[in-house]
C-alpha cells in the first residue's frame, strides 16, 4: 500500500508538473549531469556573501538543514544530525571532490558547494542514500598569474574579544603555462559568547554546587567556546599533453575549540549566554587530505583517476558529571560495599553538606581515522545520442577510539584499597576496520531533440571488521571483555528517469532511484542480558547488556521518486526551480541508549520523507535582484518502534522525526549601482526562517517543540568596477534575535540528584548580533 502510495503521487506529480510547464508558469536555472534537485551555491556567491562554513551557506540551500552548534560541535537533540538532506538519515556525507571527508571546511577559493539529495551512491563511493555534500576547490590556472588578499573583523554581541578571518590566495603559472602552482591559507579566529562561570578550581576537593564562599570553589572563563581554525591547501597542476592533466594537492585542517554553545538558564538558573559546566570543554582537532587527480581524454571519452589519502585525530574533554549522578548516582558507581551515603538528606548547597559533596566527573575522548580511496571512472565526451559513464571504487578506513571517564577524589572518599590510579570510573577501546569495493555505470539516451532518459547503477561490497572493550575499575564484575565481529555485505543502487527540455534552459525531469546495503549490518557489541541482569537492572543496578531485539542492526534500503521543473525566462530576468520529492526508508538507522547502563547503540526503523521544494529569482530592474525560497519536508515513522527514544521508550507509526524543521524560507533582495566613475554600491537585506524542531521523535518522553525563529541581515559594500577590490560592512541577526537552536536532555532531566541540581538539560542558543567588516582584493 505505501508503494502504491508513492507511485500515485510519483505520478500526479509528474501531470502537474507538465500541466504547469505547459501553460509556461514554470522556471529555473541549468540542468547538467543527471537532474535533480540539486542546490548549488557559486564560489563568486560565496565570496560576495562572505559564507564561511556550510551553515552559512546552507541557509540558502533549500532542503539542507544544518544546525549550527558552534566551533566544539555536540551531540543535541534537535542537532545530532549535523546536517541532515530530507531529515532522513543520520547525518549527509560530504565530498572533497570524489573523496569522502568528515570535517567542514571552511569556505575559501571554492569553485562551487553542491547539496545532493536522494541516493546518491550510483556517483559517489559510500553509498549516500539520504543526499550529499560535494565540495568543489578551484584548479591552479596555468594561464594567469593572481593574488587575493582577504580580512575580516568581527565583533559579537554579548562577547568581549573582538575575532577575525584572515586569509590569501596565490596562483601561480609555470612552465609556460604547463605547471601551474596553486596556494590558499585562511586563519579564522571565533571570539565566542558563552562564559563558563561554574568551572571547579581543584577537582575532587571544591564543591561544585557550594552552599557559601562560592569563590573559594569556583571560577570563571569569558567566552569559553571560541575557535580558532587554521585552513590551508597547496595544490599542483601539470598539463603533461593536450590529452593529460595532473592534479595533485594537500589540504589541511586544524580546528581548535574550548567550549560548548550552550546555556542553562532552564536547569540551572543561568544567564542566556552562560554556561553551568564544572569543567573546561575544549577539543583539538586535525585533518590532513592528499589528493592525486588524473585527467586522460581518449577519443571521445575521458578516464579520470582520484586518489585519496585522509587522516584525522581529535582530542578532547567534557564535563560526565550530570551524566553519572542521573544515570548511575555516586553509589551505583562503587562495589556495594562501598556505597556512598544519602545526599539526598543533607543536600550539597545546605549548611550541613553530607560528605564528598566535591563529587564530579569529566571524560578525555581520543580519536583517530586513516583512509585510502580510489575511483577510476570512464566517460563519454561525444555530442552523440548516447552518453555513459563506468567505473570502479575502493576504500579502506582504520579507526580507533579510547574514551575514559575520571572522578577525582572518588578512591580516597570510598576508602578503596588499592586506590584506582587516576580516579579512572571507566575506559573503553573500539578500532574497527572497513573496506568498500564498487562497480558503478550511467547510461543515458538522447530521444529525438527534446527528451533524455538515463539510467544508473552501483554494486558494491562491504567488508568489517570491529571490537571493544569496556572497563570499570570500581566495579570489575560489569567488566565486557574485548570482543570482534566481522560481517561481510553487499547491496546495490539504482537510479532511472528522464528530461524533458521545453525550450531553451528549461527542463522537466522525473526520477527514481532506490538503493539498499548502503549501511553494512551488523551487530550491537553489548551482550544479550540474562533473566538475572533485567531483574538487578529493574532494582536500580546498571549491567551493561542488551535486549535481545536490539543485538541485531539491519542494512538500511530506501526508494526515492521525485519531479522537478527548471529553467529561465525573459532573458533571464526569471529563474525558478522546483521539485516534489516522496522517499520511503526501510531499517532506517537511528541512535538510542542501552537499557541499563544507558550506553550508545544503534537501532532500525522505518520512515518517509515527503515535501517540496521551490527557489525563485527575479531581476524586475537591472540594479535590483530578488531571491528566494522556500522548502517544506515531513518525515515520520511509518510503523511502531518499541524501545526507539534514547530511554527506551516506544515510538509509534506517524510520530515526526527530531532534528529538522518541517518549513524553511529565505529571502535576499539585492541593489546595486554604479556611483561614480569606478565606484559600485551595493546594498543587500536577507531574512531567513527556520519553523520548528522536536527534539525528540513525536515529541515523546520529554520531547520539546522548539519555536521557529527569523533572522534579519543587512550590508553595504564598495567595489570598483572590475570587482577587484571589495569592502563589505554587514550585520547579521540584526535585531540581535534569541533562539533555541537544539537542546541536550529534555526538562525531565531539570532534577536533583544525590543532593545535586543535575545541569544536563542545556540549550543551544543562536548566535547573537554579529557586526564585520570584510575586505577583499585581487592582483
Amino acid at each position: 500500500m505505501v508503494m502504491a502510495a508513492g507511485r500515485l503521487l510519483f505520478l500526479s506529480a509528474l501531470c502537474w508538473f507538465a500541466a504547469l510547464a505547459h501553460a509556461g508558469e514554470m522556471p529555473p536555472g541549468s540542468a547538467h549531469g543527471i537532474p535533480a534537485a540539486a542546490a548549488a551555491v557559486s564560489g563568486d556567491e560565496i565570496d560576495r556573501r562572505g559564507y564561511g562554513t556550510l551553515a552559512d551557506a546552507a541557509r540558502w540551500m533549500p532542503g539542507l538543514a544544518v544546525t549550527g552548534l558552534g566551533p566544539r560541535g555536540g551531540d543535541a537533540n534537535g542537532g545530532a544530525a549535523g546536517r541532515t538532506f530530507r531529515h532522513l538519515g543520520a547525518g549527509t556525507p560530504a565530498y572533497w571532490g570524489e573523496i569522502p571527508v568528515g570535517f567542514d571546511p571552511r569556505l575559501h577559493d571554492m569553485e562551487r558547494v553542491e547539496a545532493l539529495p536522494g541516493p546518491q551512491g550510483v556517483r559517489y563511493g559510500l553509498g549516500a542514500m539520504a543526499g550529499a555534500v560535494r565540495y568543489t576547490p578551484r584548479k591552479p590556472d596555468p594561464q594567469r598569474r593572481t593574488l587575493e588578499l582577504r580580512g575580516e573583523g568581527i565583533a559579537w554581541a554579548h562577547s568581549g574579544d573582538p575575532g577575525g578571518d584572515l586569509g590569501l590566495t596565490a596562483n601561480l603559472p609555470l612552465a609556460d603555462g604547463r605547471l601551474a602552482l596553486r596556494a590558499s591559507f585562511g586563519l579564522y579566529r571565533d571570539p565566542g559568547f558563552i562564559d563558563y562561570r561554574h568551572l571547579l578550581r581543584t577537582p575532587g576537593v571544591s564543591h561544585p554546587q557550594p552552599a557559601a564562599d562560592a569563590a573559594a570553589h569556583l571560577h570563571g572563563k569569558a567566552d569559553a567556546d571560541n575557535g580558532r581554525t587554521l585552513s590551508a591547501r597547496l595544490a599542483l597542476l601539470w598539463r603533461a599533453t593536450e590529452d593529460i592533466e595532473v592534479v595533485l594537492s594537500h589540504q589541511t585542517h586544524d580546528l581548535s575549540a574550548g567550549g560548548y554553545r550552550a546555556n542553562h538558564a532552564r536547569a540551572y538558573g543561568t544567564g542566556r549566554y552562560e554556561s553551568a559546566r564544572r569543567y573546561a570543554e575544549p577539543v583539538d582537532r586535525t585533518d590532513r587530505l592528499w589528493s592525486l587527480n588524473i585527467g586522460w581524454d581518449v577519443g571521445p571519452a575521458r578516464l579520470a583517476s582520484t586518489v585519496g589519502y585522509t587522516q584525522w585525530s581529535a582530542a578532547g574533554q567534557r564535563d560526565q558529571t550530570d551524566f553519572l549522578l542521573r544515570n548511575f548516582a555516586i553509589d551505583g558507581l562503587l562495589p556495594s560495599p562501598l556505597a556512598a551515603p544519602d545526599l539526598t538528606a543533607r543536600p550539597c548547597d545546605s549548611a550541613d553538606p553530607s560528605p564528598f559533596c566535591a563529587f564530579s566527573a569529566y571524560t578525555r575522548d581520543e580519536q583517530e581515522e586513516k583512509a585510502l580511496h580510489w575511483t577510476l571512472r570512464l566517460a563519454s565526451t561525444g555530442d552523440g545520442p548516447w552518453g555513459w559513464t563506468a567505473g570502479f571504487s575502493w576504500r579502506s578506513v582504520e579507526t580507533k577510539a579510547l574514551g575514559r571517564e575520571f572522578a577525582p577524589g572518588l578512591s580516597q572518599f570510598a576508602g578503596v584499597d588499592p586506590a584506582v590510579p587516576m580516579d579512572v570510573e571507566y575506559r573503553n577501546r573500539a578500532r574497527s576496520r572497513e573496506t568498500r569495493r564498487a562497480l558503478f555505470a550511467t547510461l543515458s539516451r538522447r530521444i529525438g531533440a527534446r527528451l533524455r532518459a538515463f539510467a544508473g547503477v552501483r554494486r558494491f561490497e562491504i567488508d568489517e571488521k570491529s571490537g571493544s572493550a569496556t572497563d570499570f575499575p570500581f566495579t570489575p564484575a560489569y567488566n565486557t571483555p574485548y570482543t570482534e565481529t566481522r560481517s561481510r555485505h553487499s547491496g546495490v543502487l539504482f537510479s532511472a528517469g528522464a528530461a524533458y527540455r521545453l525550450g531553451g534552459d528549461r527542463v522537466v525531469y522525473a526520477v527514481r532511484s532506490e538503493g539498499r546495503g548502503a549501511s553494512a549490518g551488523g551487530i550491537n557489541n553489548y551482550p544479550v542480558c540474562t533473566p538475572e541482569q533485567v531483574a538487578a537492572g529493574r532494582t536500580g543496578q546498571q549491567p551493561s547488556c542488551i535486549y535481545e531485539r536490539q543485538k541485531r542492526i539491519e542494512p538500511d534500503s530506501t526508494v526515492n521518486y521525485e519531479v522537478g521543473l527548471r529553467g529561465s525566462w525573459l532573458g533571464g530576468r526569471v529563474a525558478v526551480s522546483g521539485a516534489v520529492f516522496h522517499t520511503e526508508w526501510k531499517d532506517a538507522r537511528m541512535p538510542g541508549r542501552t537499557p541499563f547502563s544507558k550506553q550508545a547503540l544503534t537501532q532500525n526503523t522505518d520512515a518517509r520523507s515527503r515535501g517540496a521544494e521551490l527557489a525563485l529569482a527575479l531581476r524586475p530592474a537591472d540594479a535590483l535582484l530578488l531571491r528566494g525560497f522556500w522548502s517544506y519536508a515531513r518525515a515520520e515513522l511509518t510503523k511502531d518502534a518499541p524501545g526507539l527514544l534514547p530511554e527506551g521508550a516506544d515510538a509509534f507509526k506517524g510520530d515526526r522525526l527530531a532534528g529538522a524543521p518541517e518549513h524553511r524560507a529565505g529571502l535576499i533582495v539585492s541593489w546595486g549601482r554604479r556611483i561614480s566613475g569606478d565606484l559600485r554600491l551595493g546594498l543587500s537585506y536577507d531574512y531567513a526562517w527556520t519553523g520548528p524542531v522536536l527534539t525528540r521523535i513525536g515529541g515523546r518522553e520529554g520531547g520539546e517543540r522548539l519555536p521557529g525563529y527569523g533572522v534579519h541581515g543587512l550590508s553595504m559594500s564598495l567595489s570598483n568596477r572590475s570587482s577587484s577590490w571589495m569592502a563589505t560592512l554587514y550585520a547579521e541577526n540584526l535585531f540581535d534575535q534569541y533562539a533555541v537552536t537544539a537542546t541536550v536532555g529534555t526538562p525531565m532531566d531539570i532534577r536533583r540528584a544525590d543532593g545535586f541540581a543535575l545541569r544536563t538539560y542545556s540549550s543551544y542558543a543562536l548566535p547573537p548580533r554579529r557586526i564585520g567588516l570584510r575586505l577583499r582584493a585581487a592582483f
